[in-house]
């Protein structure tokens, strides 16, 4: 399904002008990196919102959350690109010069960012951080029923309104960390003036806190 997910930017890559940025290009990888942190943390909400044990919280996080990030965000993103070709978003509809247009930009760019030029610096972080909006409903709702299956199937003993309550805790906790690693992103892009450089110094620091975290257990 990724592969088919990449292989679609790549070929309607060359219908927008000057092809732009896929914002998938950055969105994956932070959630690929703070994978291990979003388990952690969702398995704590498991473990005291559904009395299940913290093995079994950090597997039904991690399953759960290797579905929602390698199927339901760019599958997500994919519809998202769509109904921005079906409003005409492929173009240059604005020009970040005033509020109304930067928003513009933002709501209905965002999946496919036009080449802005000395404008992606902001618009790149702004962008992923408001496609975090999206892409919350998408997990809850991946993860609720992923959890769901498991407990139709017998396999866990769970109430299924209290579920979907700790799917969504879970899930808001996990994508407020993912809001401020954006916010770190785009303080690193805006200090750089280059947004390629957000993924790089991100992984490190990303890196050094598994690792301390890691050296404590």
């Amino acid at each position: 399904m990724l592969i088919s997910i990449l292989l679609i930017v790549f070929i309607i890559s060359g219908a927008i002008a000057n092809v732009g940025i896929p914002m998938l290009t950055y969105e994956l990888p932070i959630f690929i990196v703070a994978l291990p942190l979003v388990v952690f943390i969702e398995a704590r909400v498991y473990k005291n919102k559904l009395s299940l044990s913290y093995g079994t919280g950090v597997r039904e996080a991690f399953w759960s959350n290797i579905l929602s990030t390698f199927a339901g965000v760019p599958i997500t993103w994919a519809l998202l690109v769509a109904i921005q070709f079906v409003v005409g978003g492929a173009g240059f509809l604005f020009d970040p010069n005033t509020l109304f247009e930067k928003l513009g930009i933002i709501i209905i760019q965002g999946p496919w960012l036009l080449p802005f030029g000395k404008d992606l610096h902001w618009l790149v972080p702004a962008a992923g951080m408001f496609l975090l909006i999206p892409f919350f409903f998408a997990s809850w709702m991946i993860e609720y029923w992923n959890i769901a299956r498991r407990v139709s199937k017998g396999l866990l003993n769970l109430d299924k309104l209290k579920l979907k309550h700790a799917v969504f805790v879970a899930n808001l906790q996990s994508y407020i960390l993912l809001f401020l690693i954006w916010i770190f992103a785009g303080l690193i892009s805006l200090s750089e003036g280059y947004p390629e450089l957000m993924l790089k110094y991100l992984g490190e620091d990303i890196f050094n806190v598994l690792n301390s975290l890691a050296q404590r257990l």
